[in-house]
């Protein structure tokens, strides 16, 4: 899921808020770019994006352990196989 995403993230050139700081710091610092077009053109809309890309991908990663558990009663497919409890391990057989 992570590659997928981090390879979603390159092949559209999206940039990331503090990977790509460096180089639009650079560009206000000698004076390439206005601090205005900075903060307009590259901090909030990458800072907004990340925020709500990490927000949305830390909600399916927490949500995907428990989603069996939240499915309400009676709702699963007749066929559907039981929930999986724990099951303890083995005892070790100690070497004599």
């Amino acid at each position: 899921m992570i590659l997928l995403l981090t390879y979603v993230v390159a092949l559209c050139s999206l940039p990331h808020v503090v990977a790509g700081s460096v180089e639009s710091d650079y560009a206000v610092l000698t004076g390439a770019a206005p601090v205005t077009q900075y903060v307009d053109d590259f901090l909030l809309p990458t800072l907004l994006g990340n925020t709500a890309g990490g927000v949305a991908l830390v909600a399916m990663l927490n949500h995907a352990p428990l989603a069996e558990e939240l499915k309400p009663e009676g709702s699963a497919a007749p066929d559907a196989a039981p929930p999986r409890t724990a099951r303890a391990k083995p005892a070790r057989k100690s070497r004599a």
